[in-house]
């Protein structure tokens, strides 16, 4: 694209006075910018560049981005422009698509979902397709609808999405003009027909027997994202029904109010304490059953909630320690632009499900990730501190590592462990933002495990384990 004049830190070849003669003067290999040498005199050239300079809308990056955080996001930009950043340069497409087994994406599948995520010992849900598809996406969800979906994690219909695997107790924080210009962009998507299908429920082995081995072993529990498609093409005629969550539990409970009114009296309470205990152990962490400000932790629920360790997928922790206005401006700007992107799901890794009382650092790292594809690799800790987290990092090199994937010591992160394909499209002010945001968030001691190249029993899907790894001091 060419580049926008007035954004001289923008510019590939550096923003000064002399960079852009040179420029003007050797060309851009690769792109449609010539040289101008033979049609202006080195004089000329440099008044051409000089004449660029003076378009700069502020004078420089710093000064931009400041300006941008003082009006609300996505001011001045077309509602569906918005949100195609928005999603873009966040993480919908990284679940709402399809995998290949090499982690590469499958072409033309931006949107329409189908991706099998199978929660352990909680069950198996899929990633749906949100294209504007009439009757497999989206298309007859409004503005609101799609609000309620991401920031109270409610369908249209009142199904409740497991935060676990949708971050709505991230996005909960989006403003009204960024959910509308989603809605925009989303259903002006090319509709896809894709049916995806419903929620399974786990196996009464599964959601009880291994889930209380894990809670006594305190094993960590995981999501495993498959690499395919689990939907499909509905065949003409084909009924589509509403998606709804398994009601397995109500069984369960009415399976118990049966055994109540049968079993001998003598027996009956202790029936009935086995009972609730059973019903009780199978749907833990029942989150869709509680209320999404509960989940949330937002008031009126918020000390209940934070008494609970929930929400298990937090948000971004407010910033701290800015010397000016700008600069708080700046990190609250950031702070919002980790919302959007949801930093948090993976960089603040806790509270473990099985171990809610065990502590860990907020945006300090720590969250385990395994995959045939590239082994064992743990989320960074985001924080100022300098031995173990970003305080001894150049702002540079902080850019670099989220918007290419390189980190300080040249070690190349996967994109699917770390989404730099996707937060490359950052714009300049927002990566300023975004930086200083994590210059002034509570700096923790978290040291991280080193990565570990693949090993024989690495999973086959992309697999997130709840609860942190680290060492925090």
């Amino acid at each position: 694209m060419p580049a926008d004049l007035t954004r001289p830190w923008t510019f590939k070849g550096g923003g000064a006075a002399r960079d852009v003669t040179m420029r003007l003067a050797a060309g851009i290999g690769g792109t449609p910018m010539p040289s101008y040498l033979d049609a202006a005199s080195a004089v000329q050239l440099w008044d051409v560049a000089h004449f660029v300079r003076s378009l700069a809308r502020a004078p420089s990056l710093r000064d931009a981005a400041v300006a941008a955080a003082r009006a609300e996001p996505g001011a001045g930009v077309p509602p569906a422009q918005r949100g195609e950043y928005l999603a873009k340069s966040g993480t919908c497409f990284l679940c709402h698509a399809q995998m290949r087994p090499d982690g590469g994406y499958v072409p033309d599948a931006f949107g329409a979902g189908g991706m099998r995520v199978d929660l352990a010992t909680m069950g198996t849900v899929y990633t749906r397709n949100v294209t504007g598809d009439p009757d497999t996406g989206i298309g007859r969800w409004t503005a609101a609808d799609l609000g309620r979906a991401l920031r109270d994690g409610r369908t249209p219909d009142g199904r409740a999405l497991s935060s676990l695997d949708m971050p709505w107790t991230v996005l909960a924080d989006l403003t009204e003009r960024d959910v509308e210009s989603l809605h925009a962009f989303l259903t002006a998507l090319p509709p896809a027909k894709n049916l995806v299908p419903p929620p399974q429920s786990a196996s009464f082995v599964d959601a009880v027997v291994h889930k209380l081995a894990a809670l006594v072993a305190g094993t960590q529990l995981s999501a495993a994202y498959a690499p395919g498609n689990a939907g499909h093409a509905p065949a003409e005629g084909e009924t589509i029904a509403p998606t709804t969550n398994p009601r397995t539990e109500l069984w369960l409970v009415a399976a118990l109010v049966v055994l109540a009114v049968v079993a001998p009296r003598r027996l009956r309470w202790i029936t009935v304490a086995l009972g609730v205990g059973l019903v009780g152990l199978y749907a833990w962490p029942g989150l869709r059953w509680m209320p999404p400000s509960l989940v949330k932790a937002t008031p009126p629920f918020e000390t209940l909630g934070r008494v609970f360790a929930l929400p298990p997928v937090r948000r971004p922790p407010p910033p701290i320690g800015m010397p000016d206005d700008d600069t708080r401006v700046l990190a609250e700007r950031g702070r919002y632009v980790a919302t959007a992107g949801t930093c948090t799901l993976c960089h603040t890794a806790g509270p473990s499900i099985t171990r809610l009382w065990a502590p860990f650092p907020e945006l300090g790292g720590g969250m385990r990730v395994r995959w045939n594809v590239f082994g064992t690799v743990y989320s960074r800790n985001l924080t100022p501190d300098p031995a173990t987290g970003l305080g001894s990092w150049s702002d540079p090199e902080i850019v670099r590592a989220i918007t290419s994937g390189l980190a300080r010591d040249g070690r190349t992160m996967h994109w699917q462990a770390m989404p730099w394909d996707h937060l490359s499209r950052l714009s300049p002010e927002d990566l300023a933002a975004l930086v200083t945001y994590l210059r002034h968030v509570p700096p923790v001691r978290s040291e991280i495990p080193p990565p570990q190249p693949p090993a024989a029993d690495d999973p086959t899907a992309l697999t997130f384990f709840f609860g942190y790894s680290g060492t925090q001091r």
